[in-house]
């Protein structure tokens, strides 16, 4: 895989970039095909088709063993992390907390004149897999 590396400063800057953000129709076409078919896949067959694509497109077998990390395993790892990478994602964690408390919607409810309760609940998740 090659890196193109842009210099906004360099003569023909636009014109290379325009390059290569441009997509034919085909690429787009054939992107959204292998897209549906990964999200039709993973509907269907759950996890299994997870592991499947991990190993394909990551060259990494993985199981259902493999996807939750013990919190010793999390501690180790941190605690073997170099002190500035260690900051840099405190800092990182810091900043997204932030931005995230203010993005909280809140849960809301009224009554209408016919005696409905409606409304909006609000339930965070306990956890997610990424």
């Amino acid at each position: 895989m090659d890196i193109t590396t842009l210099d906004a400063a360099s003569e023909g800057f636009e014109e290379a970039l325009d390059d290569l953000l441009s997509w034919s129709e085909d690429d787009n076409s054939s992107v959204l095909e292998s897209v549906t078919e990964i999200i039709n896949d993973v509907r269907k067959r759950g996890d299994e088709a997870l592991f499947s694509y991990t190993e394909q497109f990551d060259q990494w077998s993985v199981s259902a063993d493999d996807v939750v990390i013990a919190s010793t395993q999390l501690e180790q790892a941190w605690n073997e992390l170099p002190t500035e990478q260690a900051t840099a994602l405190t800092t990182a964690a810091e900043r997204i907390r932030t931005y995230a408390e203010h993005q909280k919607q809140q849960s809301w409810s009224f009554s209408d004149k016919f005696g409905n309760t409606l409304g909006q609940k609000v339930t965070p998740i306990q956890r997610v897999g990424v």
